[in-house]
């Protein structure tokens, strides 16, 4: 094993050490261009960080291409030109083989991805190098980008040693790991991530482990690793159908037109109901079905300036993580208020920290008592932020927050505080007559406050909030209103909230008096299936019969739509069929039909092709006794049970 072990590392010693030049240069060339970074766009976290988007990707891609490289070279070589019979010749048991060339690919990928990693995080966490914070965690999504590539490593030894067409079944293996990339890529945790990355990197290694000890073959192969070699066939097909199946339905995305209906308001802030078909809209009524006067033909909904309906604003949620790469990188750029430094705002411990711009070194930190400098002991904000925004306003779930850079610079106050039991959950911003109105919303009010100076004070707009207004009943989600100023601007605050279903309450509101009126209850909206949408729900029941059980949006649209819950049972019936057919045909045993029986109830008509992948399927012969068709690799015959016939005599057997 040693000496197949050095044999390994250096004949891929020199594909390793490309690798990681390359990886390096492109980590470089990242930390260079965020390092050097002025430009200050709003909410990103591409601004002097090592979380930044581009040295993320730079693992995300690297990783698989390096780990995909030194697999396949690892087992392509033995597989040609007979050097495979020279090479399990040797007085050495297949599996040492094996562990010795994949413990020196392993090897080989973990210093040409790791070496460049650990580098690039140190100059990072070196005082001086980058203006922003720098913590322990931000190295776990390097990790696992790590272990994803041995995924990726495995299934090129795989693809390399597999006995299969190259435009056949050979490549499907690589549908397994672009499946668990994205998955791993896109977990909400890093522990998830890596659970799904290890899962993967012991399927992978099986099914190598296994065809490597039968020379590439399927159906030799031990039952455990023939398993695993099933699991990344079905999910190779999964891929390929599904991107064979998406075409056509992108195509009638295009150019189908079906008529979409939704809730908005007039000019006079009125509920009315829009039907759009397309890019037009081709009806505008109110509530009762009347088509508004005025309106007399189809027209490009604006949304400025519109001749027919109200320009509303609605609220969202800023500053979402998305995928473990971004679970350590919330670090929020903020306005310092000072010239030459950067603020963030932590989300690890909840704290602002500030960065002189030419030294890049840390100044101080802020928390929700003051300035670390000026306190014996830092506490953090407690709440979940809401808002952070360039100025000095930090909105919580628990209230709103100044920085006050006068009389004292860097004073930190509580400058509203919601009700007992209420909850902000997001704010906006709107302008009127060139004025901005600051726009709270919490779980059960809508307040809106003026921008304007009071009393000589930074702010003061806070106290005096110019509408308070109740909602009809709690908001939920932030995305669920919707509001614009109805008739004169600054007077009448119009006001929509739904669910995803379109019922809900419309209603207007006196921002001088923040009296409710014009409350009206708007019934659920008619969902309108596409013609693209019910081409991928049949889709989606050929790929798996038993996906809309998984999902709660699929699981509603499969109860709304019958005919997907009658074309799934009809795949699950039609994948059954034809494994038995196939099965029946080739003579199989009672035990083998009931094991593909049972994958066909599971996983569908996908089961077939994956069956006719891992099998070996033998020549026929006409039987002599009863003159049907016989697999030749089976003693007797399945229809008559007549044995083979001994071999004619000529008279020039030697042996007789």
């Amino acid at each position: 094993m040693k000496a197949i072990f050095w044999k390994e590392a250096r004949e891929k010693a020199l594909w390793a050490l490309l690798g990681l030049l390359v990886i390096s240069g492109c980590l470089c060339l990242a930390l260079t261009v965020v390092s050097h970074r002025n430009d200050r766009s709003f909410g990103s976290s591409d601004i002097h960080t090592f979380m930044s988007e581009s040295v993320q990707l730079t693992m995300i891609y690297g990783c698989p291409a390096i780990g995909l490289m030194l697999g396949f070279l690892a087992t392509i070589g033995d597989s040609r030109r007979d050097r495979w019979g020279f090479l399990v010749h040797r007085p050495i048991r297949r599996q040492a083989i094996f562990a010795g060339k994949a413990f020196a690919g392993l090897l080989l990928y973990v210093l040409a991805t790791a070496i460049p990693w650990l580098c690039a995080a140190g100059w990072a966490a070196w005082p001086g190098h980058l203006a922003a914070p720098f913590l322990p965690q931000m190295l776990l999504p390097g990790v696992a980008d790590i272990t994803i590539g041995m995924a990726w490593f495995f299934a090129g030894m795989l693809i390399g040693i597999r006995q299969a067409r190259w435009w056949g079944s050979r490549l499907l293996p690589l549908g397994l790991v672009l499946i668990v990339s994205l998955a791993a890529t896109n977990a909400r945790t890093w522990a998830w991530a890596m659970v799904i990355a290890s899962s993967s990197v012991l399927t992978l290694l099986l099914a190598a482990w296994g065809s490597f000890l039968v020379g590439g073959a399927t159906a030799r192969q031990p039952l455990t690793t023939r398993w695993a070699t099933g699991v990344s066939l079905i999910a190779g097909l999964w891929v390929v159908l599904w991107v064979c199946a998406m075409i056509p339905c992108a195509i009638l995305t295009i150019y189908e037109e079906t008529q979409r209906y939704s809730y908005a308001m007039d000019r006079n802030g009125n509920p009315v109901l829009v039907t759009e078909k397309g890019w037009y809209v081709t009806d505008i009524s109110d509530l009762s079905g009347k088509t508004i006067s005025g309106y007399n033909g189809k027209y490009r909904r604006r949304y400025s300036d519109d001749a027919f309906l109200l320009d509303t604003d609605g609220f969202y949620a800023k500053y979402t993580p998305f995928g473990y790469h971004w679970e350590y990188s919330l670090l929020f750029p903020l306005c310092s208020g000072q010239v030459q430094t950067n603020a963030y705002y932590v989300h690890h411990n909840r704290l602002i920290w500030y960065y002189d711009q030419q030294t890049r070194l840390l100044t101080d930190r802020l928390g929700a008592n003051g300035w670390e400098s000026r306190t014996t002991s830092l506490q953090p904000f407690l709440a979940k932020p809401v808002y952070i925004p360039w100025y000095s306003d930090f909105i919580y779930e628990d209230g709103v927050y100044h920085l006050f850079y006068s009389p004292e610079p860097g004073q930190l106050s509580k400058v509203w505080t919601p009700d007992q039991g209420e909850v902000v959950l997001v704010r906006n911003s709107m302008d009127v007559n060139g004025r901005t109105k600051i726009v709270l919303l919490t779980n059960r009010r809508l307040l809106v406050f003026s921008c304007e100076l009071l009393r000589g004070l930074e702010v003061d707009w806070w106290n005096q909030p110019l509408a308070v207004i109740n909602m009809p009943q709690d908001v939920k989600q932030a995305r669920e209103v919707t509001y614009g100023w109805g008739g004169k601007p600054g007077e009448r605050l119009a006001v929509l909230q739904q669910d995803e279903s379109g019922q809900g309450k419309a209603f207007q509101a006196d921002v001088r008096t923040s009296k409710v009126d014009h409350l009206v209850d708007l019934p659920a909206l008619h969902k309108s299936t596409r013609v693209s949408q019910k081409v991928q729900y049949q889709i989606g029941a050929f790929l798996w019969p038993w996906m809309w059980t998984v999902n709660q949006e699929l699981r509603k649209n499969a109860l709304d739509n019958p005919e997907v819950l009658i074309a799934s049972a009809c795949w699950l019936v039609f994948g059954m069929m034809v494994c038995q057919c196939l099965l029946a045909r080739y003579q199989r045993n009672l035990a083998t039909k009931i094991t593909w029986a049972g994958l066909s109830i599971a996983l569908g008509p996908v089961t077939v092709l994956t069956m006719l992948c891992l099998r070996d399927w033998p020549a026929r012969e006409r039987c002599e006794g009863c003159g049907k068709m016989r697999a030749v690799d089976q003693m007797t015959c399945g229809h008559c049970q007549a044995a083979w016939p001994a071999v004619r005599r000529d008279g020039t057997e030697v042996l007789a």
